[in-house]
Parts: structure tokens; sequence; C-alpha cells
């Protein structure tokens, strides 16, 4: 399949959607909630228990996430974007592989100070469509990876989840949990091997070295690969948000509507 990065695609925030007026509907109510009941909502497992946040996973369809995912997760993050201003970025391919080479070039001036200016926001990075792949040594194929939830608390701890399987072919997605980490050890994934044995981000998949594919098998991998492309997104606070727009050619996947930066 090849790479597409000519423009933001419509992203799991949008598509978790099932229409208008679901956000609004629901949205303010957990909030309300968390706010009476002294419920941190930057806590995934608090997050889950609110009320407010079963009548939203209510309305989602059984195939909006992939069988066996958890749609309280996918709410947890659509919530704290819609809550902090939906921040999309989008990495073209040179800004990934500079992402996942472990070097500081290109993110060394972010300082703990940058890292700290994450607390309390929330975003999605999208990845070119078909670069990265999630491969695992169980019983399903390999996934195209369309990008990273990020959520970091007002207390400095940093959730994340990566989206593979969005295909037009089946509707939904797949989400999967990264470990969370503290804001303040970020920088320490940056260098260090997240594969036993090394060979960090390898493709086993067939054609992988020759169109430059990426593969992620370890939790330590989707860590690094966060790093990188969040250190990217902290230098690109001065750059001006754009909108896709015009018509893309036959085939081609489907906009974003919302406005995004590009790494």
């Amino acid at each position: 399949m090849a790479v597409h990065e000519a423009y933001a695609r419509v992203t799991p925030y949008e598509l978790l959607q099932p229409d208008e007026g679901w956000l609004e509907q629901h949205f303010p109510s957990v909030a309300d909630e968390a706010r009476q009941r002294g419920t941190d909502p930057w806590n995934p497992a608090a997050f889950a228990m609110l009320g407010a946040v079963g009548a939203a996973v209510g309305d989602l369809s059984p195939e909006d996430v992939a069988p066996g995912g958890d749609h309280g997760l996918a709410v947890y993050f659509t919530y704290h974007l819609w809550n902090t201003g939906a921040d999309l970025a989008f990495a073209t391919t040179d800004a990934v592989r500079t992402a996942v080479s472990g070097v500081s070039s290109g993110t060394e001036a972010v300082g703990q100070d940058g890292w700290d200016a994450f607390a309390g926001r929330a975003g999605y990075v999208q990845l070119p469509q078909h670069l990265v792949w999630l491969e695992s040594d169980g019983e399903g194929g390999p996934e195209s990876i369309d990008g990273l939830f990020w959520a970091a608390s007002p207390r400095q701890v940093l959730e994340m989840a990566l989206v593979a399987g969005i295909r037009p072919d089946r509707p939904g997605f797949v989400l999967v949990p990264v470990p969370p980490q503290p804001l303040s050890e970020l920088e320490s994934w940056r260098g260090e091997p997240a594969r036993e044995g090394g060979g960090d981000f390898q493709s086993d998949l067939p054609g992988a070295e020759l169109e430059g594919l990426l593969g992620l098998k370890t939790p330590a991998e989707a860590i690094k690969l966060a790093v990188g492309l969040l250190g990217l997104r902290a230098r690109a606070n001065g750059t001006e948000a754009v909108v896709a727009s015009g018509e893309g050619e036959r085939g081609s996947p489907p906009r974003s509507n919302l406005a995004y930066r590009v790494l």
C-alpha cells in the first residue's frame, strides 16, 4: 500500500461521534458530574465510572471500536480533546523518521519546561497512512497505525493510546493502550533500546525495507515514538494551523474537517 501524507485524514475523534450532537449532548454532563463528585477526569479508571460516561458509551455502536476494544477509553480521549480544544497534528514522513531516530535533533529545544507545558492538554498526532505498522506475534495480522491519542493530566501523567486499523472495508478502529508515563521521565526514553537484541522499528512486512516502512512490536517502541512526536509537537506551537481543503483524488482517504499543525 502506498504511503499517503498529502493532508490530515478523518481522525478517530471525528469517526467516533455517532452524530453531530453527540459531543454536546454528553460531555458537558461528564464535566458537571466529575466536578460534583470530586472525580479526577484525567484518571482513566475513575473517568470510566462516571454515569455520564456510561451514557455516552451507550450511544456508540459496538462496531465503533474493534471487538474487545475499550469504548470507555476511546470516550476518555475524545472527551479530553473536546474539553481542551482538539489539538490535532499531522506528522510528515520526515517527522516520523526523526521521531524514531532516538536522537534529540529536531526536539532538543523542548527541555523539561517544554514537557511540563503539556500538562492539562490533550491531542492527537496522525501519521502518514500506511507508514507505521502494528506488528504482533499473535493471531491478528499487521494493522496500519493511524496515529496517537495523548492526554497529559495536570498532575503531569501522560496517558496514550495508538489507533490502528482504520480501513474503508470495515467500521471502527483498533485502540491500543500505551503504558502511562510521567512527563518528567519522557526524555529518558530517547536513545534507549526498545527491542531486545536491537532493531527498533524494523518491520517484517514484505517489501518494508524497500518502501521504508516502520513496525511497532513493543510498548517501549510506542513510548519512544510518542516522545519523538510530542517533542516535535512542542516546537510547532508557533506554527499556524491549517484545514485540508479541496477534493482529493478518487480513492484517496477522506479529509479531516479539523484544523491541524504540520510537524
